[in-house]
């Protein structure tokens, strides 16, 4: 059920897709702005993701986790 999570976690970010949208319909000064955005943001969002994801499960319980992984897409 792990790995059946994680893959679909890779499928669901569209984050590759984005850049090359932008790198084929904005200009090359608005295509390499807008893919340097994309790349901060997807770091961004997993170097504080993980180790928050991390902490919760520490904390509380594994599917604790998986629900704050839930609400924060739901959210977003």
């Amino acid at each position: 059920m792990v790995v059946a999570g994680r893959a679909c976690r890779g499928w669901a970010s569209p984050a590759a897709v984005t850049m090359a949208m932008a790198r084929a319909h904005l200009p090359p000064v608005g295509a390499g702005r807008a893919i340097a955005t994309l790349s901060i943001t997807t770091a961004v969002g997993a170097g504080l993701g993980y180790p928050l994801t991390g902490l919760i499960a520490q904390i509380f319980a594994f599917h604790a986790a998986f629900w704050f992984g839930a609400i924060t897409v739901a959210v977003r």
